[in-house]
């Protein structure tokens, strides 16, 4: 089964991307440097369905994300409440 991106975010930093894959991954990729250019990736979530649409929250962009199911659920999902990263 291949996976893709369906969404990137750039957050408040400039430095850090969200992403997220259809089929449940939440990443983070953060620019160590532009040039030469180095990431560092990192997952904070897979959320064990697929993905649909994907937004960040305007107040806490690094922890709460708006996801949109591909079998027409909404989930508001905060970082803090299931994950110890």
């Amino acid at each position: 089964m291949i996976d893709y991106i369906i969404s990137l975010k750039i957050l408040p930093s400039g430095n850090h991307i969200l992403g997220a894959s259809k089929h449940g991954q939440i990443i983070l990729i953060y620019v160590q440097q532009w040039e030469p250019l180095a990431l560092k990736v990192e997952q904070l979530a897979s959320m064990n369905t697929q993905i649909h649409s994907f937004d960040v929250s305007f107040l806490e962009p690094y922890n709460k994300w708006l996801v949109g199911t591909s079998n027409g659920k909404v989930i508001v999902y905060n970082r803090k409440d299931f994950n110890s990263y």
